[in-house]
């Protein structure tokens, strides 16, 4: 995300869709081991009928359906280019008000009233975090510090690979 703020040549939905296979294959990464340990150590459903674990693991996804949802709906709107970042954030919300609310029942308007509450607080810390790097930025470029920095720094060498280490 800070990546295309800084480089306006790049989308977002395209980092987006640029962090999709590594994220597959880091989901695989998680995967592959426990599939591996499972089966030489006997973990999980011992003398279960193959047909009734099939049917627990067709229940399971059905009920996951709901949270398996949410990521495509989010990146599908973002790279067919239906709603804008912004947008697929106010999606999202409204998305999993609308599932926690009328799906699974799980919010009130005593627990909404909470979650809106560590929302505001949340995005208050990190408000205050932008405010502060805004000054720190706005301080160092104003005394030149950040011109010293890279000047030494171009001084010990003038590798790029080297400086971003």
């Amino acid at each position: 995300m800070i990546f295309s703020v800084l480089v306006p040549q790049v989308s977002v939905p395209a980092l987006f869709a640029a962090g999709m296979i590594p994220g597959i294959l880091a989901g695989l990464s998680l995967l592959v081991p426990t599939f591996l340990f499972a089966w030489k150590y006997n973990w999980g459903a011992k003398g279960s009928d193959p047909t009734v674990v099939r049917k627990s693991l067709l229940v399971t996804l059905k009920e996951a359906s709901w949270g398996i949802a949410a990521p495509v709906i989010i990146l599908g709107g973002l790279r067919t280019g239906a709603f804008t970042p912004t947008e697929a954030a106010v999606v999202a919300v409204f998305y999993g008000l609308f599932v926690g609310i009328v799906v699974y029942r799980t919010l009130d308007l005593r627990r909404l009233y909470r979650v809106l509450v560590d929302s505001a607080e949340i995005s208050a810390v990190v408000m205050l975090i932008i405010a502060c790097a805004g000054i720190f930025a706005h301080a160092g470029s104003t005394l030149g510090a950040f011109d010293a920095l890279a000047n030494a720094m171009l001084s010990v060498t003038r590798e790029e690979h080297l400086m971003l280490g």
